[in-house]
């Protein structure tokens, strides 16, 4: 396989692995928020999710990106 896609293949899977734990971290915060919430929690909430999203679809993306080198070296 070409060192290229070796590389994007490692980069994406801890990239993922960090994002994982990342939404698994919001989750647990999610479950025990704290006592008085300000507005400023409430639209950090909103970001991060606005964040949440994009990152998974630039993943998908990449994802994309990777099946397509691996078709093309074939």
């Amino acid at each position: 396989m070409d060192d290229r896609l070796v590389r994007l293949k490692t980069v994406l899977e801890e990239r993922e692995r960090v994002y994982r734990k990342v939404v698994a971290d919001y989750e647990r915060y999610k479950r025990n928020p704290p006592g008085t919430p300000d507005a400023y929690i409430v639209a950090l909430e909103g970001s991060v999710q606005s964040l949440f999203s994009s990152v998974a679809d630039l993943t998908e993306g990449y994802r994309a990106y990777i099946g397509a080198l691996e078709e093309k070296s074939k």
